[in-house]
C-alpha cells in the first residue's frame, strides 16, 4: 500500500503594511482585514488578532472592535509579534507615599484615554498603560489588585478583571452577602467593604509618547499631583532626552509655535523652526496666522558619526542630548524633523526607511523636580535599555 502523499502546508497569511486612507477610516480592524484579505473568513481574521499577528502602527492590536483612523499603518505578520510590555517590564526607581518615579519601556502608553477603553477587561490586562502597571506593582500584583477592588485603570472607570471572571454588580453582591451568615448568625460583611489593600490613585504628571522610553514621575495622592502639575506648567522641571537623529547637527536652540494641524493633518510649527546659535539674541518674528503654543528645545550635546546598516552601507547620524524648556506633544520629534534631522525610527515625522530599525530612538534620560510634599529637589537618570544600548553601539560609529 502506497503511503499517502503529504499535503503541502499552506503558507501563513501575511499582509504588507497598508496605510489607512479615507475609504477605511472609521471601520473596525476586523472589517478592514476582511476587505483587505477577502479569502479569509471572519473567524480566521479574528484568530490572526488573537495570535498577536496584526499590528497597528507597529504594535500588536488585541481589540477587534478598534476603529481605524487616517494614516494608521496596518500589517499582518507571518508569526506572532513580541508581547506588549506589562507590569514586569517597568522599573520603579523611587517610591514613597506621595510619588513614584518609574522607567517606562518603549511600546507602553503612559495613560489610557477615556475613549480608549476596550469592552473586554482581558484586553486591558494584555495592553497595560504605565499608570495601570505602576498601580499593579504597588498593590502587590494582579491578584492583590483585584482583591483590593482597586481599578488598575483609574477611579470611575470599568473594573479590570482577568479573563473568564465576570464583574459582580454591587447590588447582587449585597444581596448575596445578606443571605450569608457568620457563626453568630449575623450577616457576613461584604467583600466590597473590606478591601485587602488601600486605594491607590496613580496619575502621571507628564507623558511620554508610546514609542519613547524613559523616566516618568507619577503621583499617588491628588495634592501631590496638583503640585507636580504646577511645576510642569511653570517649566521648573529638568527634562533631558537622548536621541539618534539622521544627519549631522550642532548644539543649538530650536524654537517655534506648535499647532495641531500644519496643513497635512499632523502636528507641526506654524512657521519654520527658528535656529538660534548659542548666545544669540532672540529676534521677534511676526506671523499673521493665529498663534500656536510656544515650544523650545535646547540641543546641549551632539556626537556626530555614521550609521552602519545591515547591508554595510553608512549614513550620517548624530547621537544627541536635548533639554526641554517646554513640554508640548511631539515637541522634540517635530523640531528635529523640521530642522532636517528626524529621529531614527520615527514613523510619523521621519523621511527615512524603517527597515532594520526596531524602534523610535528617543529616550527620556534625566528628570529633575522638587518633591511636591517635602520640598526637596530630586534628580534621576537612566540609560538606554540594554537591548537598545547594544543596538546603538553596534550601529553607531564616531565620525573620523
Amino acid at each position: 500500500m502506497e503511503s499517502p502523499v503529504p499535503r503541502p502546508v499552506p503558507a501563513p497569511v501575511v499582509m504588507l503594511p497598508v496605510v489607512v486612507d479615507s475609504s477605511l477610516v472609521g471601520q473596525t480592524i476586523v472589517a478592514t482585514l476582511r476587505k483587505l484579505l477577502p479569502d479569509q473568513s471572519w473567524s480566521a481574521v479574528r484568530k490572526l488578532i488573537e495570535q498577536r499577528r496584526v499590528l497597528v502602527n507597529r504594535y500588536a492590536c488585541f481589540d477587534e472592535t478598534r476603529r481605524l483612523t487616517e494614516r494608521d499603518r496596518l500589517e499582518v505578520l507571518a508569526h506572532p509579534a513580541v508581547a506588549l510590555p506589562d507590569e514586569n517590564s517597568i522599573e520603579l526607581l523611587y517610591v514613597d507615599e506621595q510619588i513614584v518615579v518609574a522607567l517606562k519601556p518603549e511600546g507602553m502608553v503612559t495613560e489610557r484615554r477615556h475613549d480608549d477603553l476596550p469592552d473586554s477587561p482581558e484586553l486591558r490586562w494584555r495592553a497595560l498603560t504605565l499608570d495601570e502597571a505602576v498601580t499593579i506593582r504597588l498593590m502587590g500584583g494582579r491578584e492583590a489588585t483585584i482583591a483590593g477592588r482597586t481599578n488598575p485603570t483609574s477611579p470611575g472607570r470599568p473594573q479590570s478583571l482577568p479573563a473568564g471572571q465576570r464583574p459582580v454588580h454591587r447590588r447582587d453582591q449585597m444581596r448575596r452577602d445578606s443571605q450569608r451568615r457568620d457563626a453568630t448568625g449575623s450577616p457576613a460583611k461584604s467583600r466590597l467593604h473590606t478591601p485587602k489593600a488601600p486605594p491607590c490613585h496613580v496619575r502621571a504628571a507628564h507623558r511620554l509618547d508610546r514609542q519613547t522610553s524613559g523616566l516618568v514621575v507619577l503621583s499617588r495622592v491628588p495634592e501631590a499631583g496638583a503640585k507636580l502639575y504646577a511645576q510642569f506648567q511653570a517649566h521648573d522641571v529638568l527634562r533631558e532626552y537622548e536621541a539618534l537623529v539622521w544627519g549631522w547637527i550642532e548644539p543649538q536652540r530650536l524654537e517655534s509655535e506648535l499647532i495641531r494641524d500644519r496643513g497635512d493633518g499632523r502636528r507641526g510649527s506654524r512657521q519654520p523652526v527658528t535656529m538660534l546659535e548659542a548666545g544669540a539674541e532672540e529676534s521677534p518674528v511676526t506671523n499673521p496666522l493665529p498663534p500656536g503654543k510656544l515650544a523650545s528645545t535646547n540641543l546641549v550635546a551632539s556626537r556626530q558619526g555614521h550609521f552602519k546598516s545591515g547591508t554595510g552601507e553608512f549614513a550620517s547620524v548624530s547621537w544627541i542630548r536635548c533639554q526641554l524648556e517646554t513640554g508640548r506633544t511631539h515637541q522634540v520629534r517635530i523640531h528635529l524633523s523640521e530642522k532636517g534631522n528626524p529621529i531614527v525610527g520615527d514613523d510619523v515625522y521621519g523621511t527615512h526607511s524603517l527597515d532594520g530599525v526596531p524602534r523610535l530612538y528617543l529616550h527620556a534620560a534625566r528628570l529633575g523636580f522638587t518633591h511636591p510634599m517635602i520640598g526637596k529637589r530630586l534628580e534621576f537618570s537612566a540609560g538606554w535599555p540594554d537591548v537598545d544600548r547594544r543596538w546603538l553601539e553596534s550601529h553607531f560609529a564616531d565620525k573620523s
